[in-house]
C-alpha cells in the first residue's frame, strides 16, 4: 500500500466517522429531549380537579 493510497484510506474513514459523530449527537439530543419532557411529566407541576373556583370563598354549610 502506497502512502497515497494510505491518506485516501484514512480520509474515508475519518469521513465516515465524522458522519457517524454527527448521527450520534442528533439521537443523544432527541433523547435527551425525551428525557426532560418525561422528568417534567413524572415530577413537574399539577393540577389538581376541584370543584371550587380559583377566588372563590368556602363557606362551610350554611
Amino acid at each position: 500500500m502506497n502512502d497515497n493510497s494510505l491518506i485516501k484510506t484514512l480520509q474515508d474513514t475519518i469521513e465516515s466517522q465524522n458522519k457517524t459523530i454527527e448521527v450520534l449527537k442528533e439521537e443523544l439530543k432527541k433523547a435527551n429531549e425525551n428525557i426532560e419532557y418525561l422528568i417534567k411529566k413524572l415530577y413537574g407541576r399539577k393540577t389538581e380537579k376541584t370543584s371550587a373556583i380559583d377566588g372563590q370563598l368556602v363557606t362551610g354549610n350554611i
